[in-house]
């Protein structure tokens, strides 16, 4: 439920960061949105796991839309500082 909460509020910030090219946070709100929705995507699938390999697989898979989301917040903040508020 909360994935597509995160995919719902994604949807016009990718709109409105792909039609217009000077709204850059739009575009990182929405990347930020779909690594969150990924994550819980990654959470389900270690609950769903039936062997300790499987629980591995997932938690490694998870940690790239972390690394995603620790990327969109550096670039969100080095936008606003460079740029004022974005």
């Amino acid at each position: 439920m909360a994935a597509s909460a995160c995919v719902t509020i994604a949807l016009p910030h990718l709109f409105i960061g792909i039609w217009q090219r000077r709204a850059m946070a739009n575009l990182l709100v929405a990347i930020a949105a779909h690594a969150v929705a990924a994550i819980a995507a990654a959470e389900f699938a270690v609950m769903s796991a039936q062997t300790p390999e499987q629980i591995g697989r997932a938690q490694q898979w998870g940690h790239v839309p972390v690394f995603v989301l620790m990327v969109v917040a550096l670039l969100f903040q080095a936008a606003n500082w460079l740029f004022g508020a974005v």
